[in-house]
């Protein structure tokens, strides 16, 4: 069973993220929720994870055309283009391939929640690293 339109990432960097992480399964990509922008978390969860793992392997965004502020980030993510940006692909891309524990723990997840679809456990989630 094609599960990949299970998957619905909040926005647009959501999705370069987790077609990153675990790269889908047909052309298109991931299902995409096109209402995202209609709601504004407090905190932008996305955007804070990556420039957290970021000073973490001590790369900066700056480098991949990336602004490394907040605010500013937040401007390039939260654009419909942002989904072919080859910056934030590229920013992101580097990120994965330090295998720091934080890019390696959500790309179980998704993996987990992916092959599990219906059928996943908290408890088993919790577990996994």
């Amino acid at each position: 069973m094609k599960t990949d339109f299970l998957i619905i990432p909040e926005c647009f960097v959501d999705t370069i993220l987790v077609e990153a992480l675990v790269p889908p399964d047909n052309r298109e990509g991931y299902n995409h929720q096109m209402g995202c922008n209609k709601v504004r978390p407090k905190s932008p969860a996305i955007e804070t994870f990556l420039l957290k793992v970021a000073e973490s392997v001590k790369i900066n965004p700056n480098e991949f055309g990336i602004p490394n502020s907040l605010k500013e980030l937040k401007s390039v993510t939260k654009k419909r283009t942002s989904k072919n940006n080859p910056n934030l692909k590229n920013f992101i891309k580097a990120l994965k391939n330090k295998n720091t524990p934080q890019f390696v723990t959500l790309s179980n997840w998704i993996s987990y929640l992916k092959e599990n679809t219906f059928h996943s456990n908290l408890e088993e989630i919790k577990n996994i690293q």
